[in-house]
């Protein structure tokens, strides 16, 4: 799987921002752990590549506060960058991106009295009135 530096600096951005915020540790189940686990990985190896003082003052920041979008920018810059010189770094970005358990987050309102709230999981799923 080849992609495209920019791609993958923003793929990996946006796995580390929730895995820096610890909000990984609030999935839950076997997914949950499984994300986390790569989210993991996927920091040891962002950070023990990008080597260079401006790179690690990023992941720093990144690190100190993984919310701040303009904070996510100058990361991906960053990482961008580095993955432009790094073609085995890009290649294991990739591979790790691809291997992250994909996961889906619902959100449900119910408003009123007698509703009866349902979720759909899956595919070709049809739900029909009573």
């Amino acid at each position: 799987m080849t992609m495209d530096p920019v791609t993958l600096a923003a793929g990996a951005v946006a796995v580390l921002s929730p895995y820096l915020a610890e909000a990984g540790k609030t999935l839950a189940g076997k997914a949950g752990e499984a994300a986390w686990q790569q989210g993991e990985k996927l920091w040891t190896l962002v950070r023990g590549k990008l080597a260079r003082p401006e790179q690690q003052a990023a992941l720093a920041e990144l690190e100190a506060h993984p919310a701040d979008p303009d904070v996510q920018g100058a990361a991906r810059v960053q990482l961008r960058k580095a993955l432009a010189e790094d073609a085995g770094l890009a290649s294991a970005l990739a591979e790790l991106l691809a291997a992250m358990p994909k996961t889906v987050e619902q959100t449900m309102s119910v408003v009123g009295h007698g509703n009866t709230p349902v979720q759909a999981v899956g595919s070709s799923v049809t739900i029909t009135g009573r």
